[in-house]
């Protein structure tokens, strides 16, 4: 009997990266053509795409980009381009009820003349994109001093937002989220990163930018702190999303010709962060998606990276980030044993007793558990790395 022969699609000679290169050509922005398999409309796996977007948050990015450039626009199906649309238009009104919130918090904030520095503050005010779909947004961050930390529930809790049970730190209101963190240099994200790879609280400070020339006390940060706090984000997050790549982008772009590429290495090598901003924007160079000055990258050489920062780059640059743990290049990025061990325990101590957050045995016990087998799964992928450099 013959042996039947399997036929190829084109989809399948490419593989699963094929939908990756499809969305990276998208997010160029440039008239450029698209990959040679968008001939093939009835085997390409339409809704994986749409899978794909989706989990990315990018779907109000290709949606805009679709209809700023009609022949990309034509090679899709209508049924995908009204879902888009959908996601789209549902990020518009997301972003108006941000807005509200975003401004009635800075009102109470301005009466109670309580210090506070927002994040990302540009997102929620609308000016960062050129239209408010295209960046979904999923909760409003705060940076406030220790000592205001009960000041400012108490804050929130006037404005209605009602305190989570199991996380402290944040509250909600009608689908939205104010996540607040404090300014000590290793409490400034929730996560407890070690000090020597943190941001310098009081820097931070001074270089925030006003908000409104008559609420001194309410801030926003800096545009290069800005795209710092993103990359040691990203890190944190083991650079999970492309969203926050896009975030980072977008604040480059948007400072055009006036954006000072030293000064942001000065402000990366302070906070001891250059690795991640080495990472994000070698990614966002190698995806053709910012063209970043050589001298820059350079600078940054990856001859300055141990064997592990090596292979994470080289998967990152590849798009295969699920293999890539944020937790292990922190935890290899502190060069003295007792510092790591601390390190270790504060991945335990996330809901720790200090006054501020109350004890939570089981919740706990829950993120040691994820966190460390997390970890310890990533220690024993990367073995041969850690031991023998290669």
């Amino acid at each position: 009997m013959a042996k039947k022969e399997k036929v190829s699609t084109a989809y399948e000679y490419q593989g699963a990266s094929a939908l990756y290169e499809l969305l990276f050509a998208l997010l160029r922005r440039a008239k450029e053509p698209f990959p040679p398999f968008r001939i093939v409309a009835t085997q390409f796996p339409w809704r994986e795409l749409l899978d794909i977007i989706r989990q990315e948050r990018l779907g109000g990015f290709v949606y805009y980009e679709l209809m700023q450039h009609e022949e990309k626009a034509a090679l899709f199906p209508k049924w995908f381009c009204d879902e888009l649309r959908l996601n789209f238009q549902r990020g518009i009104a997301r972003a108006e009820a941000f807005r509200r919130h975003y401004e009635e918090i800075v009102s109470a904030f301005v009466q109670k003349k309580v210090p506070v520095l927002f994040m990302r503050s540009e997102a929620l005010q609308d000016t960062l994109y050129p239209s408010p779909g295209i960046r979904y947004l999923t909760d409003i961050d705060i940076i406030v001093r220790k000592d205001d930390f009960s000041a400012v529930r108490q804050l929130l809790s006037a404005l209605r937002y009602a305190g989570d049970e199991h996380i402290p730190h944040l509250f909600k209101r009608d689908g939205v989220e104010v996540d607040i963190h404090w300014d000590e240099s290793s409490n400034w994200r929730i996560d407890f990163w070690p000090n020597d790879v943190g941001i310098n609280s009081k820097d931070i400070w001074q270089k925030a930018v006003t908000v409104a020339p008559t609420a001194p006390n309410v801030k926003k940060l800096w545009v290069y702190d800005e795209i710092i706090v993103g990359c040691g984000h990203l890190q944190e997050h083991s650079f999970q999303s492309l969203v926050w790549f896009m975030d980072v982008r977008q604040q480059i772009l948007r400072e055009g010709e006036r954006f000072d590429w030293l000064l942001l290495l000065q402000r990366a090598w302070f906070y001891e962060l250059d690795q991640p901003l080495y990472f994000v924007l070698k990614f966002l160079d190698a995806q053709r998606l910012l063209t970043i000055p050589r001298e820059i990258l350079k600078t940054l050489d990856e001859a300055n990276l141990s064997p592990l920062e090596r292979l994470s780059l080289n998967r990152l640059l590849h798009n295969q980030r699920q293999f890539i743990s944020g937790e292990l290049l922190y935890l290899f990025k502190i060069k003295a044993v007792m510092e790591r061990g601390m390190f270790l325990w504060r991945l335990a101590e996330l809901m720790r007793d200090d006054g501020l957050l109350p004890r939570q045995e089981i919740a706990r016990a829950a993120v040691l558990l994820r966190r460390w087998f997390s970890l310890a799964g990533a220690m024993f992928r990367h073995w041969r790395v850690l031991r023998y450099g290669r």
